[in-house]
């Protein structure tokens, strides 16, 4: 456009006729004007390329931040992973000295319902299981009480490991009583009474099992 402009301004002086002179005149205001455009367009070039290169600046700037973010964070998960790691091996250990003489069976059985539940084991308080809510039958009751007794059991409906803790026991000592009496009723008669239990008896007594079978822990 400069060219064009210089050129059109350096031909007015070889122009001899008023026509020409007139036609000359509108190419060389063209001319100047297409050159001014230009010039404004080229202004507005450089100042949007600045204006980029002040947000490449600023995102540069934050690009470094955020890799300093993420160095700092990368530290703290390898630490906590590092510890983790460390803390998994120690508890490797004492569960492999903890477990060394459970039989095999149960310890899978047990393994099973804490990688499927929150806390596989959960207290009995009264006689509800406090890991499904459920009431649980007086003589099993009485079988999770039993101190004397090695066996674990477990829940017959959410299969957790069952470990008292008291709560309502006059419940349980009334309803033992009633069930003493009943028996003591029925030695007097000379008769048995087969759906008599005793609150003290086996478990295998009246066909209730506390042991899950395997199919309730296929989980």
């Amino acid at each position: 456009a400069k060219a064009r402009r210089i050129e059109l301004e350096q031909k007015s002086s070889s122009i001899v006729s008023q026509r020409e002179f007139e036609n000359h005149q509108i190419d060389l205001e063209n001319a100047k004007r297409a050159e001014h455009e230009t010039y404004n367009l080229k202004e507005d070039v450089k100042r949007n390329i600045v204006k980029e290169e002040e947000n490449i600046a600023e995102i540069l700037e934050t690009l470094k931040a955020l890799e300093v973010m993420v160095e700092e964070e990368k530290k703290t998960i390898n630490a906590n992973l590092e510890a983790l790691t460390s803390e998994k091996s120690e508890v490797e250990i004492l569960k492999e000295k903890a477990s060394k003489d459970i039989d095999k069976t149960l310890l899978f059985k047990f393994e099973r319902i804490v990688k499927s539940k929150i806390n596989g084991i959960v207290d009995v308080v009264g006689r509800v299981c406090q890991g499904c809510h459920m009431e649980l039958p007086v003589q099993f009751v009485n079988s999770v009480r039993d101190e004397n007794s090695d066996s674990v059991k477990f829940c017959p409906y959410c299969s957790c490991v069952l470990k008292y803790k008291g709560g309502d026991d006059e419940e349980l000592e009334g309803r033992k009583a009633d069930t003493t009496g009943l028996q003591s009723d029925e030695e007097n008669d000379g008769e048995e009474n087969p759906d008599d239990f005793d609150l003290l008896s086996t478990d295998e007594d009246d066909g209730f099992n506390p042991i899950a079978s395997e199919d309730e822990f296929d989980l």
